[in-house]
């Protein structure tokens, strides 16, 4: 109860106090960094085979596997990525990966 009494009694500490309060939080607000969480830019290669007459377990053994191991060898090599995915559907296949960028690409 004893704040209560000073508050009551001397109002305005609580106003100087609310006061500094509000300024200091604006000014931790204007010199906080704009850029918390930088931009970042993966570039992603993906490439959908489609042939029609072809069952799914066949478009697997004879088009994206080797897709696939392609696209693995000439990109691991060079940035040592990871994360490949491929998607296979009746008559068509999609194998995604890391990308390279022409300036990383050059400097290996």
């Amino acid at each position: 109860m004893g704040i209560v009494r000073f508050a009551l009694r001397f109002p305005h500490t609580f106003y100087v106090l609310a006061a500094l309060i509000l300024f200091l939080g604006v000014a931790a607000i204007r010199s906080m960094p704009t850029d918390i969480f930088p931009e970042i830019r993966i570039p992603v290669v993906t490439v959908i085979w489609s042939y029609t007459g072809l069952s799914t377990p066949e478009m697997e053994q004879r088009v994206t596997t080797y897709s696939q191991y392609a696209m693995s060898a000439s990109v691991s090599h060079c940035c040592g990525a990871s994360g490949m995915t491929a998607a296979i559907a009746v008559a068509a296949g999609a194998v995604s990966g890391p990308g390279v960028s022409r300036r990383r690409a050059s400097q290996t």
